[in-house]
């Protein structure tokens, strides 16, 4: 039997439908968006993409830049990236802190992010939409 794994494209967004409790998962990244120390205005949440997407795994970036020069031409280069702070368990919301070569392996990753005022934002969606439903 294969292993199941959400699109590598999904954002927090594309699988509130699947996630056992969208509201509470939604509440506790924006926590940890909120409490990690990063800028808000910067930092990213990527989700694991391994998994139905019931409680996918998640990590917090913020972009870095590494400056230097070209070792055959000499010219001043510069990339950017994603560097990883933190990785969170979707079931319980808990830091990873022992990572393994497969928790941090790309491919385990979505290619997309979503920033903290749009996770804000989702949240704010899915508490109306809460309360909207007849009990």
């Amino acid at each position: 039997m294969a292993s199941e794994r959400i699109p590598d494209t999904s954002r927090v967004a594309d699988i509130v439908g699947s996630l056992r409790k969208p509201v509470e998962y939604v509440r506790n990244v924006l926590d940890h968006m909120h409490n990690c120390g990063l800028d808000r205005e910067t930092v990213r949440v990527r989700i694991g993409t391994m998994g139905a997407g019931k409680m996918p795994y998640y990590k917090l970036e913020e972009p870095k830049t590494i400056s230097g020069k070209d070792i055959h031409t000499g010219e001043a280069v510069s990339t950017d990236y994603l560097d990883t702070d933190k990785i969170y368990r979707g079931s319980n919301h808990k830091e990873v802190t022992h990572f393994t070569k497969r928790d941090l392996h790309e491919m385990n990753w979505s290619s997309e992010t979503m920033g903290y005022e749009e996770i804000q934002f989702l949240l704010g969606d899915l508490r109306k939409a809460a309360k909207s439903k007849p009990a």
